[in-house]
């Protein structure tokens, strides 16, 4: 049986965490964008946060959420917007800091 396609807004929400690897502790300080379809913003959040420990992320820290009503045309957003929109999970992934090597005067 198909799962069924989830009703509601798509929200996107942003945030930070870090992401293990079999077992171990690899890139703590990644960003991510999630983009979902849902009722509310409550359930917003809860299937974001469940979509990222679905991908082994940890200490998820969520920095800001909101409704985006039509899709963006700014890649990879609008691809993630439109996984949301046909009931799938949009996940944006990127650094935190500055990567390895970069900064250093």
């Amino acid at each position: 049986m198909a799962r069924k396609k989830p009703e509601g807004p798509i929200f996107m929400l942003l945030g930070s965490g870090g992401h293990r690897e079999d077992g171990t502790e690899v890139n703590p300080d990644r960003g991510y964008i999630v983009f979902v379809r849902a009722p509310d913003l409550d359930a917003a959040q809860a299937e974001a946060i469940a979509a990222l420990k679905d991908r082994n992320w940890h200490g998820v820290e969520l920095l800001r959420a909101g409704e985006v009503a039509e899709r963006p045309a700014q890649e990879p957003h609008g691809t993630a917007w439109l996984e949301a929109s046909e009931g799938r999970r949009g996940i944006i992934v990127y650094q935190v800091g500055p990567e390895p090597g970069q900064g250093e005067g």
